[in-house]
């Protein structure tokens, strides 16, 4: 008998029940390979190459110790240092070029009598209002310019009203220092239409005499947010519109107002480049380091 390759005789299976002589044996054709044996040594090979690829996986690329990033904020917490840092930075060089373009005007409201004497600044809206959220970002920006906000809170417009859950600031309980101007900012109602904060006797008059037509449309009367600097320049309703900002977190929108090509910080700076040149013609022009400046002067001089 031929020797195999390896050197060793070849030795013919047994069969596992003769029946008869290997002389007298009928002859029969062999067997075919059966292809589920085939089938299940396939599965098993692939089986264990993507076993082996995984350990080498493991072995090349251990996965990082570090913990994940924690998402900035959620509705209620104080905003993070971050937050308010990038809204509280803004350099000249980056919104001195912006100018107003893109914020709307204020109107010019005439003294009614037996109305009290208004703050530098007043403010009046709500938690749940979107038009109030969009109006939020572009105050503290402004704001900021002539003193220090803190105590500031995260917050997101009614899930139910239109533009929901638009990513905002709430001035509810928030602190505001300033050797420029008074301040005075009143949130009526939380984001689910609970009664917050009351204005006073003096600001309810305030607003009643303002919040109606003809600076409103008729049957429009105390729409807000309701923005008045000075007794004199009015906003009632928001600066821009609040889809700019659907979809974006509050550490996205922070951080483009540091990006004057972004559309969202354009239009931010845009609104409070416009509130600052009412403040300034307000105040007597303090700091000048902010109403001496080519934009600011500009803008004022358009109210």
């Amino acid at each position: 008998m031929p020797a195999n390759k390896t050197g060793s005789k070849s030795t013919p299976p047994k069969s596992a029940k003769p029946t008869a002589s290997k002389k007298n044996r009928p002859g029969r054709p062999k067997a075919p390979p059966d292809p589920r044996a085939w089938m299940l040594w396939g599965i098993l090979g692939l089986v264990g190459a993507a076993l082996a690829a995984v350990v080498l996986v493991a072995l090349v690329f251990p996965r990082s110790t570090k913990p994940t990033p924690k998402l900035l904020g959620h509705v209620g917490e104080k905003v993070p240092a971050s937050i308010m840092r990038n809204l509280t930075t803004v350099p000249y060089k980056v919104w001195g070029p912006i100018g107003t373009a893109a914020a709307a005007p204020p109107q010019l409201v005439k003294p009614v009598a037996h109305v009290p004497k208004a703050p530098e600044l007043l403010y009046i809206g709500a938690e749940w209002c979107p038009f109030c959220a969009a109006e939020r970002w572009a105050m503290a920006v402004a704001l900021s310019r002539f003193g220090t906000l803190s105590n500031l809170h995260l917050m997101q417009s009614s899930l139910t009203d239109i533009h929901p859950g638009t990513k905002t600031l709430t001035f509810y309980h928030s602190h505001y220092q300033s050797s420029n101007i008074h301040i005075a900012m009143v949130e009526t109602a939380t984001n689910t239409h609970t009664a917050l904060q009351s204005p006073t006797a003096a600001q309810a008059a305030i607003q009643a005499a303002y919040d109606r037509p003809p600076y409103v449309p008729s049957g429009s009367s105390g729409a807000i947010p309701f923005v008045l600097v000075g007794g004199k320049y009015l906003w009632i309703g928001a600066q821009y519109q609040p889809t700019i900002l659907a979809g974006l977190s509050w550490s996205q929108i922070a951080a483009d107002v540091h990006h004057p090509t972004n559309s969202v910080g354009q239009t931010i700076l845009s609104a409070a480049n416009e509130l600052t040149a009412a403040i300034c013609a307000t105040d007597g022009g303090h700091p000048a380091s902010v109403c001496q400046t080519p934009v600011i002067r500009g803008a004022e001089s358009r109210l």
